[in-house]
């Protein structure tokens, strides 16, 4: 599933996270054209989760941001939603 079309356009994804029936979850993204490091360092990683909305389709609802994926998984409890 290419979820770019739910990514704000000066955002790209950079991770995107499933269940076990492979279906998608969440996803992280940071800026475009720019370094991991950067975006690390800039706070610009963007968590969102796929809701359902009208008639079945997909949405992204921010989550939060932050410099470290490692934390917004962890305060997001991404892990164990999986």
């Amino acid at each position: 599933m290419d979820l770019t079309a739910l990514c704000p356009k000066e955002e790209k994804v950079w991770v995107t996270y499933y269940d076990k029936n492979a279906e998608p979850l969440f996803f992280l993204t940071g800026p475009v054209n720019t370094s991991s490091t950067l975006t690390a360092q800039s706070g610009r990683f963007t968590l969102y989760s796929l809701v359902s909305g009208a008639k079945g389709a997909l949405k992204a609802k921010k989550l939060g941001q932050g410099g470290n994926p490692s934390e917004l998984e962890a305060q997001y409890h991404v892990k164990e939603k999986m």
